[in-house]
């Protein structure tokens, strides 16, 4: 899996697989997206990379991940982000 900042910086992560089978499992990862005091929205985006048996690399398609910002006058407060984004790849 590979997770975009808003600035444009990319980094891969490895999912773990939690249930199921190789074949037909179900995989995850975590991590921590700081809370945004700007007054703008920040966006991050997802995107999962799988590879077949054969080494044939497909990739879903980028998915955002959107942190609000606080707005005028808000509080400038850091606030908590929840897990918010899951991906299913189709099994066939």
């Amino acid at each position: 899996m590979y997770l975009t900042r808003p600035d444009g910086n990319r980094s891969a992560m490895r999912l773990t697989q939690t249930a199921g089978t190789v074949q037909n499992g179900e995989w995850k990862t975590s991590w921590q997206i700081p809370g945004n005091i700007g007054s703008t929205q920040q966006t991050y985006g997802i995107q999962v990379a799988v590879y077949d048996v054969a080494g044939n690399m497909v990739t879903s398609q980028t998915l955002p991940v959107l942190g609000a910002g606080q707005g005028a006058g808000a509080d400038a407060e850091t606030r908590e982000t929840e897990p918010a984004v899951y991906a299913r790849l189709p099994t066939d």
